[in-house]
């Protein structure tokens, strides 16, 4: 029996019984998974992992890499690495034995999670990766809401996330700190918010062309209610209700979860909505399309998280969203100076999906912002 519960707190018996939802791999039968890595002589999952870390499992818990192809390609090459990969799928017999389309799909999504291992002569290849262009090159994006600070567990102040965003020219940035219960990451105490809503005025007061908004990320718990009571959530400005612990309830359990945190009344935005994290967890199993529908009802904004760990909400359900006029928030989940680029990620997604502009809560000024948030 596979020895599993180093990596994914769990073992083979009970992969068996639960499916292999608990660990991520939707689509795939515990054989699929063996003879994916059996070529690679590995004895067990934890040694897959050790061996092949995260990169492995984001193409495989992606939604656009067919399993099939990665067997057949793992069976066939000696990949080492992401670049090894990218460069065959580049290769001409990639394209004729699996097609262009598939070809630029691939290679579209390596570029976008493996940023900084792509390779700058296939980038600068735009014949194969020329994605259009129509929603950033035609819209501001004035700032983002979904950022930590040293008040929890951040690595930067306020003020220099203010600072790092003015010099690229945004004019506004949400603060959403961890809520209490999140304690090992530094969640805030009611003392805590009180001291980070004085600097934040202070700031507000400092900075004549760039304004902060206070807000929080609150932790939906196991049974939908939020980690504040009423008193404290009307502190904010706004609200993201996010989930991050408790991921294996059923189908039901879960949906009924979100749904409960929608439709209170304080709640501003669904963060990263099925807390997915790739290479730890598949996150919560929702019937996403009543989630979706839930916030179009209670006026609550959905996010699309950057962070490459999480690329949540899924590119497969946004236009599924535009389409019943939700509105979206493009947010970096930033915990550090750096961490702030990876709003590029999502607005990766957002290209991908063609969202509109109008339906991007981070192309409204500050005065459509405050407007935006009192009518919740």
């Amino acid at each position: 029996m596979l020895n599993v519960k180093k990596y994914y707190n769990t073992d083979l018996k009970k992969i068996d019984e639960f499916g292999l939802k608990n660990i991520g791999f939707d689509s795939l039968t515990i054989s699929d998974i063996l003879e994916f890595f059996s070529n690679q002589e590995l004895n067990s999952l934890n040694e897959a992992v050790n061996s092949h870390p995260k990169w492995m499992f984001n193409l495989i818990l992606s939604s656009v890499f067919e399993i099939s192809d990665l067997q057949y390609l793992f069976n066939s090459y000696n990949i080492n690495s992401v670049k090894d990969l990218i460069f065959i799928i580049y290769s001409d017999y990639f394209e004729s034995k699996f097609g262009q389309i598939k070809q630029k799909n691939y290679l579209r999504y390596l570029e976008f999670v493996f940023f900084d291992k792509f390779p700058l002569s296939i980038r600068n290849n735009n014949s194969i990766l020329d994605i259009d262009p129509n929603f950033i090159s035609k819209t501001r994006l004035n700032g983002s809401f979904h950022n930590h600070s040293l008040y929890s567990d951040g690595n930067n102040s306020i003020k220099e996330l203010v600072e790092e965003y003015r010099k690229v020219g945004k004019s506004y940035l949400g603060i959403s700190d961890h809520s209490k219960s999140h304690f090992l990451s530094g969640g805030l105490s009611e003392l805590d918010i009180e001291h980070q809503h004085a600097e934040i005025n202070a700031l507000n007061t400092f900075y004549d062309n760039f304004k902060l908004f206070k807000g929080i990320e609150c932790e939906i718990l196991s049974d939908g209610n939020l980690d504040y009571e009423t008193h404290i959530l009307t502190k904010f400005d706004y609200v993201i209700v996010s989930v991050h612990t408790n991921l294996y309830q059923s189908k039901n359990d879960a949906t009924r979860r979100l749904l409960k945190a929608i439709e209170n009344p304080y709640t501003t935005i669904l963060g990263h909505p099925t807390g997915r994290c790739y290479g730890r967890s598949p996150g919560l199993d929702v019937d996403i399309y009543k989630i979706i529908d839930s916030c179009v009802a209670n006026n609550v904004i959905i996010e699309i998280n950057g962070d490459k760990d999480r690329l949540d909400l899924d590119v497969a359900f946004i236009n599924y969203a535009e389409k019943k006029g939700a509105l979206l928030s493009l947010e970096a989940d930033a915990h550090s100076l750096s961490g702030l680029n990876s709003l590029k990620y999502a607005i990766f997604i957002a290209e991908k999906a063609n969202l509109n502009p109008c339906q991007c809560l981070n192309t409204f000024s500050y005065e459509k912002i405050r407007k935006t948030f009192s009518e919740k």
